[in-house]
């Protein structure tokens, strides 16, 4: 649900990746007295920019979470925390609204939104910037409270079984301790290069370690949110779980999946299939029954098995989600 934002940012630490080697290859080329001055300033330039990537991935992944929520729950009905939350936060913007960080926002706009979500009028918005406000680095225990603040629970455990995290590491225990001291060293080595206080300069291994690190974070943080997004959706009868994957052929690159009565199922529609620890959005590329292709399928009964091929496969015991057509206009209690 979130790919676009995924991709942009993975996109962007594919460019720090690429300068971190042009960089090693320039400072070869300088003379040796230069070569310490050179390497500082490339360290800092590619450790901050990174962090910068993953400061706004997170806080656009937050914010656009909250941007579908109006849609989906009144608000009325969100959490008590939540909404003290909120007031909480619409106090902080209007007393910091002189900060460049928050200069296109109006005190107009922000108590007209904040009215008519108080009043629960049906197309309230969100100031977004009043839930994801944080005036602390983004460890691992920051980015759990910014999650928590808006309801969204468990993330360290979601982070400690993604395959993405759980790859960086070759000891698979205590996932959750290693990658926050790493994402606690990035930070230090960004606040370093920030204040030119760098003592001890990073190689280019290490360097490229950290663009690996955030960029498993960007694919688990996103696919996290999604599925959180994806639990919502479902629950207000946005979109709704008909199948589950009960066989994978890898090589031919195909899944089995077990229907429920009344689905139906077309080729090019996009599908949600949901993991324990992972989320794709793919749109089914041809669909099989009985071994033979079709352009459409309505399952008439339980249990109903059929043949999809997609540009990724899921794994075995995924849930099969699919957006409803027709959703009401007003949102499901």
């Amino acid at each position: 649900m979130f790919g676009g934002l995924q991709t942009n940012a993975l996109g962007q630490i594919g460019v720090v990746e690429s300068l971190i080697a042009q960089h090693e290859n320039y400072i070869g080329t300088q003379p040796s007295e230069l070569r310490g001055a050179i390497k500082v300033y490339a360290v800092a330039s590619c450790v901050t920019r990174l962090y910068a990537i993953y400061e706004r991935f997170v806080e656009s992944l937050l914010s656009d979470f909250l941007d579908s929520v109006p849609e989906l729950i009144p608000y009325a009905y969100l959490s008590e925390g939540l909404k003290k939350e909120y007031r909480v936060g619409i106090s902080h913007i209007l007393g910091k609204l002189e900060n460049e960080r928050y200069s296109h926002l109006t005190h107009e706009n922000i108590i007209l939104w904040y009215h008519e979500a108080i009043s629960n009028e049906s197309k309230y918005r969100f100031v977004t910037e009043a839930l994801t406000r944080h005036d602390h680095n983004l460890r691992l225990n920051v980015v759990e409270h910014l999650a928590s603040r808006i309801g969204l629970e468990n993330i360290r455990a979601w982070l400690t079984k993604s395959e993405e995290i759980t790859s960086l590491y070759e000891e698979q225990t205590a996932i959750a301790e290693q990658l926050d001291a790493e994402i606690r060293s990035f930070i230090q080595l960004r606040n370093d290069a920030a204040h030119g206080t760098l003592e001890a300069l990073e190689g280019r291994d290490n360097l490229k370690r950290y663009c690996e690190l955030i960029a498993a974070l960007v694919k688990a943080l996103g696919d996290y949110i999604s599925v959180s997004l994806l639990k919502e959706r479902a629950q207000a009868g946005r979109s709704r779980k008909v199948g589950v994957v009960t066989e994978v052929f890898e090589k031919a690159g195909a899944y089995v999946v077990r229907l429920d009565a009344g689905t139906v199922l077309n080729r090019g529609l996009q599908v949600h299939l949901l993991g324990s620890n992972y989320y794709l959005s793919e749109t089914i590329v041809s669909i099989q029954v009985m071994g033979e292709d079709v352009e459409q399928l309505t399952a008439e009964r339980d249990a109903v098995e059929v043949g999809l091929r997609c540009n990724v496969n899921p794994r075995r015991n995924a849930e099969l989600y699919v957006d409803v057509v027709n959703p009401s206009l007003e949102p499901t209690l």
